[in-house]
C-alpha cells in the first residue's frame, strides 16, 4: 500500500505541474514507460481536469492484473502532454498583429468585430452572411410574409438575405451581429457566457451546415482545423489572432483576397494564381476546372497532345470561354503540351513551326490548332 500511495503523490505532483498556465478546457494525454512493459501505459486523451491520480491508477490497474511482478525502479518514466485548445474573447485591435497601419488592418477580406466572449459566434454569423443569396427587399418580404419566426431565424432557414441586412451586420455601430451572433450561440447550445473555444466550432457546423476552417496568424497563415472534409458543405474560414493577452476570430469573407491570389483550391488548401498550373486530385490543369475528378476513361487529345481525365474534361477544354472584348480562345487553344520535351507550353511562346501528321506549317503568335488540322485534312476528336 505504501508503494500505491507513493505513487498516487508522484502523479498528483506532476499533473499539478502540468496544470500551472493552463486553461479550463486544455487536454493532456499520460504515458509511462517502463523496461518490462512491452508497450507503454497510455491514458488516453482528455480534459487537463478531469484527469488525476485515479485515473492513472486506473490505467496503471489495467496492466498489472497480467503482469503483477513489475518493479518501479530507474527505468520507471512519466510523460505528461498538455493541449491549450484556442478559444476567443478581448477586444484586440488587429493593428497589434504587426504595427500600426498594417496590410491586415487594410484587407477587406477580413471583418473584425471586437468583444470579450462573442468574437468566434459573430465572426461565423458574417462568414454565414456571406454565403447566403443576396434578394430585393420586395422578393424578401414575399419569402417571408406567412414566416413569423425572428429575422435570423428566417435568414438561416431560407439561406437568403435583403442587402440592408448585411450592411447591419457589417456596420460596427448597431447591434445586428451580436443578436444573430447570440441566436445561433442558443441554436447551437453554447454559452454567451465565456470566450468559445475551438472545439466549439462543430456545433455551429450543424447549424450553419457549413464546414468551417480556422487560420492561425500567430503559425503563419497556417491551418489549425478543418474539420471533415465534405465536399458537398461549403467551406469558410476564421481568422485566429492570438496575442500576449488574448485571443481574437475575425471573419475572412474572401479567401483569396486574404492570400492575395487569384485562385483558390478548396480540396488541397493553396492559394495559386494560374489555373493551368495547378494541379490535385480535384483541380485540373487541362480543362481548368476545380471539380474535375480522375476517372478510368482518359482521353488523349490530338491537337494540344495532352491527357484529359474523362469525357467531360475533354469536352470541356475544347469549350470557347467568353471574354468580353477579347479574342475567346479553348483551353486546347491555349496551350498545349511538347512531344520532345514534354513541357506545357503557352501557344504563343511554341517555335515557329509545328509538326502534323502530313508534314509541318508555320505558326505566328496563337495559332488555332483548328485551322491547322484543317489545313492538312485531318479530324478534331470532339
Amino acid at each position: 500500500m505504501d508503494i500505491v500511495d507513493d505513487l498516487q503523490k508522484i502523479f498528483d505532483d506532476v499533473l499539478g505541474q502540468v496544470r500551472e498556465g493552463s486553461q479550463d478546457n486544455s487536454l493532456a494525454r499520460l504515458i509511462i514507460e517502463h523496461n518490462g512493459l512491452t508497450d507503454p501505459i497510455v491514458v488516453p486523451l482528455q480534459e487537463l481536469n478531469k484527469m488525476d491520480a485515479s485515473t492513472v491508477m486506473d490505467e496503471i490497474g489495467k496492466v498489472l492484473q497480467s503482469n503483477e511482478e513489475l518493479p518501479v525502479d530507474d527505468s520507471f518514466s512519466v510523460t505528461v502532454g498538455r493541449i491549450d485548445i484556442p478559444s476567443g474573447g478581448g477586444r484586440v485591435g488587429i493593428t497589434k498583429l504587426m504595427g500600426e497601419n498594417n496590410s491586415i488592418e487594410r484587407k477587406r477580406s477580413i471583418i473584425s468585430r471586437s468583444s470579450e466572449t462573442m468574437c468566434m459566434p459573430m465572426a461565423i454569423s458574417i462568414c454565414f452572411l456571406k454565403t447566403c443569396r443576396t434578394v430585393s427587399p420586395g422578393e424578401w418580404k414575399t419569402l417571408t410574409s406567412e414566416d413569423k419566426g425572428c429575422m435570423a431565424d428566417k435568414v438561416l432557414k431560407y439561406r437568403s438575405i435583403p442587402m440592408w441586412f448585411y450592411r447591419h451586420v457589417t456596420d460596427k455601430g448597431r447591434k445586428t451581429c451580436i443578436n444573430f451572433a447570440k441566436r445561433l450561440c442558443e441554436l447551437a447550445d453554447v454559452s454567451t457566457d465565456k470566450p468559445c473555444n475551438i472545439k466549439e466550432i462543430e456545433r455551429f457546423e450543424k447549424v450553419v451546415d457549413l464546414q468551417i476552417l480556422v487560420i492561425s496568424a500567430k503559425l503563419g497563415n497556417k491551418f489549425i482545423r478543418i474539420g471533415e472534409n465534405e465536399t458537398d458543405r461549403k467551406k469558410v474560414f476564421l481568422y485566429l489572432i492570438e496575442t500576449d493577452e488574448c485571443k481574437h476570430f475575425a471573419a475572412i469573407v474572401s479567401i483569396t483576397g486574404f492570400f492575395s491570389s487569384n485562385h483558390f483550391c478548396t480540396h488541397c488548401l493553396k492559394p495559386y494564381s494560374d489555373k493551368g498550373t495547378h494541379s490535385c486530385e480535384t483541380t485540373c490543369t487541362v480543362c481548368c476546372s476545380s471539380n474535375c475528378i480522375s476517372t478510368d476513361t482518359t482521353l488523349s487529345c490530338r491537337a494540344c497532345n495532352r491527357t484529359c481525365r474523362s469525357i467531360a474534361c475533354f469536352q470541356r477544354h475544347m469549350e470557347e470561354k467568353i471574354v468580353k472584348k477579347r479574342p475567346s480562345y479553348t483551353e486546347c487553344e491555349k496551350r498545349y503540351q511538347c512531344k520532345v520535351c514534354k513541357k506545357v507550353l503557352q501557344r504563343n511562346v511554341q517555335p515557329s513551326f509545328i509538326s502534323v501528321e502530313n508534314g509541318s506549317v508555320p505558326v505566328v503568335g496563337i495559332t488555332n490548332q483548328k485551322n491547322i488540322y484543317a489545313t492538312k485534312g485531318l479530324s478534331i476528336p470532339r
